[in-house]
């Protein structure tokens, strides 16, 4: 199993600022933000001038396992681990900040590749919770 589900260099569309991820049942195309872009154009410069790059090669070279105990490592060392699946939380977490920011819900569901909105409404009690602690503040 790989950790974003399969990600080759054949994924990446630096023309287009695209990546197409293959999930478990779909495929998918999301817009590729500049920090990774950057990372990407210089990862490949690399496997360019020493000779190893190959359009089929994957980007990431592990398992999902593997990033999750990295992951995991990270937070213990900055006593911010909370026991729970790792790579998940970061998921859901993107999901928060991206409804946080925009109020976009659509785009939630546009991103995390749920087919069903119903799938993302999960995350609105978090923003509504929020504003309830936001309003409670105020003094009258």
């Amino acid at each position: 199993m790989c950790f974003l589900p399969c990600l080759r260099w054949r994924d990446v569309n630096l023309i287009g600022n695209r990546l197409t991820l293959k999930g478990k049942r779909k495929e998918r195309s999301i817009p590729l933000v500049k920090p990774l872009r950057v990372a990407l154009i210089d990862e490949m410069k690399n496997r360019i001038s020493d000779e190893t790059f190959d359009v089929n090669d994957l980007i990431i070279h592990y398992i999902t396992d593997t990033v999750t105990k990295k992951i995991k490592e990270a937070l213990v060392e900055i006593k911010s681990y909370i026991k729970w699946n790792v790579v998940h939380m970061l998921r859901h977490t993107t999901a928060t900040m991206i409804l946080e920011e925009t109020g976009n819900l659509r785009t939630v569901q546009e991103v995390l590749g749920h087919s069903q909105i119903t799938t993302t409404q999960i995350f609105t009690h978090i923003i509504l919770d929020r504003k309830k602690k936001a309003l409670e503040t105020l003094p009258y």
